[in-house]
């Protein structure tokens, strides 16, 4: 698949170059949960457009709602989760949006373009990407549904 190539494509690309996107994910994130730190590395990420910073957000909304919807049908599995927004933040605890959003800025123009027709896509045929995700999780984990995982937790 067409995404799948792209960010096989980043990664060859980073690892030529030297570059660790995974050094940069983290990096990222440590914008909202260490911000000190934060401004002492900032300098070393490439640098993304505003536009760039506006997709990204609006992808993490979405993902967002999504996450908050699965924690009202499955509030235990949920909380078994990151917690979902940043103002949970800290220094030992990176929500869902931080994390979410510190990968995303890590990727090329064209496979956030790509990564961002994908979410669009599953939005428009009323899929859930948390609820997909967490539901192959549960299958993984020997579940037969996710009403089964979230009765498993006590």
């Amino acid at each position: 698949d067409e995404m799948l190539e792209c960010i096989c494509n980043l990664w060859e690309e980073n690892k030529a170059k030297g570059w660790n996107m995974i050094t940069e994910k983290y990096g990222r994130m440590m914008e909202h949960t260490s911000p000190e730190e934060y401004e002492k590395i900032k300098d070393n990420f490439p640098e993304k457009s505003e536009r760039t910073i506006a997709i990204v957000n609006q992808i993490a909304q979405i993902q967002v709602d999504w996450m908050k919807d699965f924690a009202k049908s499955y509030p235990k599995l949920a909380s078994n989760a990151r917690d979902i927004t940043s103002d949970a933040d800290q220094i030992d605890n990176t929500s869902y949006e931080t994390y979410l959003k510190g990968e995303l800025l890590t990727y090329s123009e064209e496979l956030l373009k790509l990564y961002a027709q994908f979410i669009v896509n599953l939005a428009r045929e009323g899929k859930n990407l948390a609820y997909m995700t967490i539901e192959n999780t549960a299958h993984l984990q020997g579940y037969a549904t996710l009403e089964d995982a979230e009765s498993s937790i006590r």
